[in-house]
């Protein structure tokens, strides 16, 4: 039996206390625009992030640091949560990953007897450590999950948390929501794939329309979401 299976499923179940589920990404924005406004348009709009937006940067900084971790070397993971940090340039959706990412670490090193993962807590320059991409491509990697695996789990649980706001926020029915994820499991298996076979020079993103969305989230006159 796998207990590693066990344990990465129990990081990516939607009861895990990150606060993701706060989160919507610039969704809100397109819904209020009326860009996303059923389920084809929101698949389109979750197609279309997870390849060029979350698939591109997060995925590939996901595998790197897993690979890093497994090394031990923790340089290596702060470098790419640096860049990863860096990369996201809207100031809500920079915030977000960091603060999903240590609400991660802290509830990880709290479950799981790792001694590696109180590292990775402390292992950022001025307290900036811990994309959530980046942790938690570590974390598997210190409870020894695939690389595969990992990344798979982490594009659909990004897939499942805004399918969770789109119900919320479109609204969307929980069944259609559903449907559209198992619709993507193809580009989720294949944009895995190629995540885990890149380097950190590999790294990129070209989701203008999301950016420009996250940062008028702010500025909206009403929000559900923080982001």
């Amino acid at each position: 039996m796998r207990t590693d299976l066990l344990a990465l499923m129990q990081v990516v179940d939607g009861a895990f206390p990150t606060g993701a589920f706060a989160h919507s990404l610039g969704l809100e924005t397109y819904v209020q625009r009326s860009a996303v406004h059923d389920g084809a348009s929101f698949a389109e709009f979750l197609r279309t992030s997870l390849r060029l937006g979350v698939g591109a940067s997060d995925a590939i900084a996901l595998s790197v640091a897993h690979r890093a971790a497994h090394d031990r070397d923790w340089g290596a993971v702060r470098d790419v949560d640096e860049l990863l940090t860096a990369m996201k340039l809207p100031e809500e959706t920079r915030t977000a990953g960091l603060r999903v990412g240590r609400r991660f670490l802290v509830t990880c090193e709290t479950v799981f007897d790792i001694a590696d993962i109180g590292r990775l807590r402390g292992g950022g320059r001025e307290g900036d450590f811990g994309q959530h991409a980046v942790a938690f491509g570590a974390v598997t990697a210190l409870l020894g999950v695939p690389i595969g695996d990992a990344a798979q789990a982490y594009l659909h649980g990004h897939a499942m948390s805004q399918a969770s706001a789109a119900v919320r926020l479109v609204p969307l029915g929980a069944t259609e929501a559903q449907r559209v994820v198992h619709s993507l499991h193809t580009d989720i298996v294949a944009i895995a794939g190629r995540a885990v076979t890149c380097g950190i020079d590999d790294m990129t993103s070209f989701t203008p329309g999301l950016d420009i969305a996250s940062m008028r989230h702010a500025h909206l006159p009403a929000r559900l979401f923080m982001s």
